[in-house]
């Protein structure tokens, strides 16, 4: 996203829905293995499971299970954001093939290379999301230099999705109180 920000000369980046479990080494966040709650584990482990034995099915269940998080189920969220999701989940996962390479970057020594982030972030928690995930993005916020996290309550991992309106409120107060 960096270069992306250098070439549009940037000052401010948004990655709404930026943090994820499948990528408990980057995303968004700044991870901690000791803060690694039971929820998530579980996920990762049954995520890489449906994965390593190709089943597609179980895969994208994993996916949208996570729009419920770990304090409800997915029958006491809005079935047209888990449909949504589990398109989303599905277009992604169809768009692979089990004999790629794997292009993937570890991000390495990223609490240091979260102290040099200049411009300000904001990061959006779902009261309902997994502690580690809200833990990860308070990491990252506590460790930049203008930092600030906002709750939207009765939501998990895909509050933009869950609650539109009021991520979409949070999101341009914050824009329109950062410095012209």
């Amino acid at each position: 996203m960096g270069d992306v920000m250098d070439a549009a000369r940037l000052q401010v980046a948004a990655d709404p829905g930026g943090l994820h479990v499948d990528d408990p080494a980057g995303g968004a966040g700044i991870p901690d293995p000791e803060d690694t709650d039971a929820w998530t584990l579980d996920i990762q482990n049954t995520w890489g499971g449906t994965l390593a034995a190709g089943d597609i099915d179980g895969w994208v269940d994993v996916f949208a299970s996570v729009v419920a998080g770990p304090h409800r189920t997915l029958d006491e969220v809005d079935p047209e954001v888990v449909r949504r999701v589990r398109e989303m989940a599905r277009g992604t996962i169809s768009k692979h093939t089990p004999d790629e390479p794997d292009r993937s970057v570890p991000v390495t020594d990223i609490p240091a290379r979260a102290k040099s982030i200049t411009v300000p972030v904001l990061a959006i928690n779902g009261a309902l999301d997994a502690a580690a995930q809200i833990a990860m993005a308070d990491r990252l916020v506590d460790a930049v230099a203008d930092g600030r996290t906002i709750t939207v309550e009765g939501t998990a991992h895909y509050a933009n999705m869950e609650q539109p309106r009021v991520f979409t409120k949070f999101l341009l107060e914050w824009l329109s109180d950062l410095p012209a």
